[in-house]
């Protein structure tokens, strides 16, 4: 049974397709949470994110602001661009609400239109549609609008937070350890899984790390005893959509729906405030803490700019259009593989 939208009086609008739901809070123009019967399956909806915390080829975090000859060169680097830009405080804007018609009786939907607003009027825009199917998968479609005077980025994707005890990542992609556009011969496609808590990687100056590319799908799941009877979430490109425009002008490009997946109980705000791995959160903190999944449509390069060269401009973001879907649906190990899920 597909519930096409109802409230509860508290302002929230629900879609419903069987035991799952989905939450839009029309005020900030988002999709807040996901639940399965009991479960929770998302407790923070997809948010469009364009900055990572910067790695040390990126530009030194801690030259910034600082005028000590030891730093020179530093204000060419990345970094410099990207926190003159205001990349790393975001106002985000919520614009507009649309229920969908989608033809049928199988499926519902909503448009989202939002905004990052930067310093300087620069504005990027962003229109997520989301797609609930009576068999309970949602499909989510990205629209993102990069203004030139953006032309290199770090990432273009979205951000959500899943339970904690989401704790097993499995994916059909790269692996089995991180890669990126320029690091990717020491990689190899292939089934892995792992703890979410082993994807972190110990570099002394905290910065983004744990990237697995090229997806195909992604299962996070409860390791301990839940697992069988609390579901978790299956993850996956979906396919290309048709030729549109989400809000006039041009058609956006549709960008290739291999993803970059990152998975991890840090968030880009702590590793971008800490300097050091002693100010990073640990032990029953961390534990407790959401899963943060990245999903990228877009990842830059990481080059060699700490002693060297930056990455290659094949292996920068550039402005423009960028557009890809994603699927969400609940997922047990009994339900199948998630290869066979996928290809349906």
């Amino acid at each position: 049974m597909l519930d096409r939208g109802s409230t509860d009086g508290d302002g929230l609008v629900r879609i419903t397709a069987g035991a799952l739901t989905v939450e839009v809070d029309p005020a900030a123009a988002a999709v807040t949470r996901i639940t399965h019967g009991d479960h929770e399956l998302v407790s923070r909806g997809p948010r469009l994110e364009v900055f990572r915390a910067a790695i040390d080829n990126d530009g030194l975090k801690l030259a910034v602001g600082s005028d000590d000859p030891w730093w020179i060169g530093e204000q060419f680097k990345p970094l410099a661009r990207w926190l003159a830009a205001g990349l790393d405080a975001p106002t985000r804007v919520a614009v507009s609400v649309m229920g969908l018609r989608t033809g049928d009786d199988t499926t519902a939907g909503v448009r989202l239109v939002r905004e990052i607003v930067l310093p300087g009027d620069v504005t990027i825009g962003h229109t997520e549609t989301v797609i609930v199917n009576a068999s309970g998968s949602v499909i989510f479609d990205e629209a993102v609008r990069i203004p030139g005077v953006l032309d290199d980025l770090p990432r273009v994707g979205v951000s959500m937070e899943l339970p904690a005890d989401l704790d097993w990542l499995s994916w059909c992609g790269l692996g089995p350890d991180e890669n990126y556009p320029d690091r990717l011969a020491s990689s190899v496609v292939g089934r892995f899984g792992m703890a979410v808590d082993d994807t972190y990687e110990p570099y002394v100056m905290p910065q983004h790390h744990g990237t697995r590319g090229h997806l195909r799908w992604a299962t996070l799941a409860p390791s301990g005893p839940s697992g069988r009877a609390r579901p978790g979430v299956l993850l996956a490109p979906a396919p290309p959509p048709d030729a549109g425009v989400p809000s006039g002008g041009r058609s956006p490009a549709v960008t290739d729906p291999r993803l970059w997946l990152t998975a991890r109980r840090l968030t880009d705000t702590d590793l971008w405030s800490a300097v050091d791995t002693s100010e990073l959160p640990s032990g029953a903190d961390l534990a407790a803490r959401p899963v943060t999944v990245h999903l990228d449509c877009a990842m830059r390069g990481l080059g060699t700019g700490s002693c060297g060269p930056d990455t290659s401009a094949v292996h920068q973001v550039r402005a423009g259009w960028h557009r890809w879907r994603w699927m969400l649906s609940p997922w047990r190990s009994p339900d199948g593989d998630p290869s066979d899920i996928t290809r349906r």
